[in-house]
């Protein structure tokens, strides 16, 4: 299962949500439930203007999770 990095490329570029939200205009609320939740449904235009505010392509922004053990662990939290 597919899950995003989002936070982690925040983190890596020392952005926060506020940075991401001046330079994408994308809502506040959008970002913290795509950081907050790694298999959030994200839209592709989202995605585009996430990709390129982190300077990554969408094979970057997502990681492919194998083992669908941890996949429902993280989504019992």
């Amino acid at each position: 299962m597919l899950h995003n990095r989002f936070k982690e490329l925040m983190a890596k570029r020392s952005l926060g949500i506020k940075d991401i939200v001046e330079t994408t205009g994308i809502t506040r609320n959008a970002l913290s439930n795509i950081a907050n939740n790694p298999y959030a449904t994200i839209s592709n235009r989202t995605l585009s203007k996430l990709c390129r505010t982190l300077n990554v392509n969408p094979g970057e922004f997502y990681e492919w999770d194998s083992d669908i053990d941890d996949v429902i662990r993280q989504l019992r939290r």
